[in-house]
């Protein structure tokens, strides 16, 4: 039974996981192999000893740990229903703070090798603490944040979000950075200091997706403003009534009023987001707004020829 569970574990992992660790186990073993029935010749030659208890270190410890990691992942996935080859914010976590200990570890193991009293080297160490502490401290902060963004579920793998003036989808996570992938394909690389230090917008853990667009309109159109405001309210609401349920959600308000002009702010409450969709929104209300003022322009400058008309007819009448 238990035998059962192991292989079926083993071939429900990733192919290119499972793969990677068969290689590994064969190297580990050749390592192994090399350095016992060669112990003769190497043993003269102290350098090479060395070299291969390394490179048995290497395999073995390189294997410790990412069996461990995918066993985490297998019983993760297992217990949230998830298909094995489901990757998010934990699994991506959990491989690279294995892939962080094993470095640590292996780097510690070679000074030991490397005859190195490690007690020495910490106590040397600890006396330029306050030095590395200074010079490394973005590094650190960056790391921590890194941490808590991986594995406290504010951003998800393919979230859509807006971080300070960028907004994309979210396309990795690390312990040093955010990788989003813009609307317009281009991949920005955001520290994971900047993203506890800015505004935040999570578009896909919003209920209420906002869009706003703001309109400027000076004295002489004021006139028409609420002709104006129930012209977008129709045809916005007829236009986007995929993805805007009523009339209701579309909100009209004055914003701030200077001496010649005043800003409107309008607000589109939609069903759902995405780059594209904001542009054309706003696209679509400004030119309402510019078709609108048109037509007024030329039924005024109609309305004038039609008086001008008038007033020669009636100067021709008298003559």
């Amino acid at each position: 039974m238990a035998k059962d569970k192991f292989i079926n574990f083993i071939t429900t992992l990733r192919p290119s996981y499972s793969g990677g660790i068969y290689v590994r186990v064969a190297l580990l073993v050749l390592s192994i192999y090399a350095s016992r029935v060669y112990v003769d010749l190497f043993t003269p030659i102290k350098f090479f000893t060395e070299i291969i208890n390394l490179v048995v270190i290497y395999f073995a410890l390189n294997i410790s740990f990412a069996v461990v990691s995918l066993f985490i992942v297998f019983i993760y996935r297992k217990q949230n229903k998830r298909p094995q080859d489901y990757i998010d914010n934990f699994t991506i976590g959990i491989n690279q703070l294995s892939s962080f200990f094993f470095r640590l570890i292996f780097v510690l193991a070679a000074i030991d090798i490397l005859f190195i009293d490690i007690k020495e080297l910490l106590m040397s160490l600890t006396i330029m603490t306050a030095f590395l502490a200074i010079s490394f401290r973005e590094y650190i902060t960056n790391f921590i944040n890194g941490v808590n963004i991986m594995f406290s579920g504010k951003f998800k793998l393919r979230e859509y979000v807006k971080i300070g003036n960028h907004k994309g989808r979210i396309k990795d996570l690390t312990f040093t950075h955010i990788q989003l992938l813009t609307d317009t394909k281009d991949t920005i690389y955001i520290p994971n200091n900047l993203v506890t230090t800015r505004e935040v917008i999570n578009y896909s853990k919003s209920t209420v997706k906002n869009v706003f667009v703001d309109v400027v309109l000076n004295k002489d159109q004021l006139q028409y403003y609420k002709e104006l405001q129930r012209r977008i309210i129709s045809r916005m609401s007829r236009k986007f009534r995929d993805v805007i349920a009523s009339k209701d959600n579309i909100t009209i308000n004055v914003e701030s009023i200077e001496k010649d002009t005043v800003k409107w702010k309008i607000r589109y409450v939609m069903s759902r987001y995405n780059f594209d969709l904001e542009k054309k929104l706003k696209n679509t209300t400004v030119e309402i707004v510019l078709d609108f003022f048109n037509k007024k322009k030329k039924e005024e400058e109609e309305k004038e020829e039609a008086e001008k008309l008038e007033k020669e007819k009636k100067s021709d009448s008298k003559k």
